[in-house]
């Protein structure tokens, strides 16, 4: 899934670059820098037993590899922690979620706080 997102990033990548340069010849497009096409996703970690191998999802590792392969520069933007939180009623009896830390699961043991990027990919 994340080659075929990358895929059409890149032929959006490429139209608007060929486009920008035409404009240029034009003298239409005077930064170049200022100009370039900008990709900016976001991403949940979801890390399996699998690791980096995993079939199911995509890990950051994968995704930055994935990104740098195409010679693409990337930024990361935000990070920020964000929390599973159950709708059953036992879940509000426990207003304090914000303040959890690395350990935290819920009652089946998986774990509750994941991370959530957005990164900048440019050509």
């Amino acid at each position: 899934m994340l080659t075929a997102l990358l895929d059409t990033v890149e032929s959006l990548f490429r139209t608007i670059m060929r486009t920008q340069t035409e404009d240029k010849d034009k003298d239409k497009v005077k930064d170049k820098e200022k100009d370039k096409p900008v990709f900016l996703m976001s991403f949940q970690r979801r890390d399996t037993k699998e690791g980096d191998g995993s079939a199911m999802f995509t890990t950051v590792r994968r995704v930055v590899d994935d990104v740098k392969a195409r010679g693409w520069k990337m930024e990361c933007l935000a990070w920020r922690y964000v929390y599973d939180h159950d709708t059953t009623a036992n879940d509000h009896d426990n207003d304090d979620n914000d303040h959890k830390n690395d350990e935290d699961e819920d009652d089946e043991g998986n774990q509750t706080r994941k991370e959530v990027f957005i990164f900048e990919i440019t050509p």
